[in-house]
């Protein structure tokens, strides 16, 4: 592959990536999941936010490395955290996931609380996953203080997002919520979903907003 050969003496963040998925997914060569985790390390360890989220879910599944839920979790915050070039923000669905590792006790002390923060800022990212997650929390009680109106706009925002697994899952429990609030919790819950800005979904590789 002419891009693979031109980059393979190129000592760059970007380069390491992009071979590394090429290996990953056999782009004109013979996939080579060891040889992706390499390459996505090597980009990892310079603070690139697309490789460490690859690694991260390399470890996690065990992929071309050593499962570990202790590193997969690792990886999984150092992509979430802002600051990347490549990620200002952090990457949604790395957010997303570090919320579910804190939620599950997966690599990491379960704390709901600190859940619930991820999850929201994948959310705010515009990632309907973590927005059916937020808004079950809100519902349970969990990680959060109980509110039903908090609980409505999150489901709702999730039952109209670009995920249609998500939007099986969150109509339902939308809709009983709904049932259920006052006629003054329905407004209040208008308002916000009125002031709430349009936003893309995130990328499907990596939950970055586009």
């Amino acid at each position: 592959m002419t891009w693979k050969k031109n980059s393979a003496g190129t000592d760059s963040a970007e380069a390491h990536y992009v071979v590394g998925r090429i290996h990953l997914e056999g782009l004109g060569v013979t996939a080579d999941d060891r040889e992706a985790a390499r390459r996505f390390r090597l980009a990892a360890h310079r603070n690139h936010a697309r490789a460490q989220y690859f690694l991260a879910a390399m470890h996690f599944t065990g992929r071309g490395v050593r499962a570990s839920d202790v590193r997969a979790f690792h990886w999984f915050r150092n992509a979430a955290a802002a600051g990347h070039g490549d990620a200002p923000e952090g990457l949604a669905q790395a957010q997303f996931h570090v919320g579910h590792c804190y939620l599950e006790g997966t690599g990491v002390r379960a704390d709901a609380a600190r859940a619930a923060m991820w999850f929201r800022r994948a959310a705010d990212q515009g990632l309907a996953a973590a927005m059916l997650a937020l808004g079950r929390l809100y519902v349970q009680g969990v990680g959060v203080d109980r509110d039903p109106v908090s609980a409505y706009v999150w489901l709702h925002r999730a039952a109209l997002g670009d995920d249609a697994e998500v939007r099986r899952i969150a109509r339902p429990i939308r809709d009983a919520m709904e049932s259920s609030l006052t006629r003054t919790q329905r407004l209040q819950a208008r308002e916000r979903l009125a002031r709430t800005p349009d936003r893309n979904g995130p990328d499907k590789d990596t939950g970055r907003r586009r």
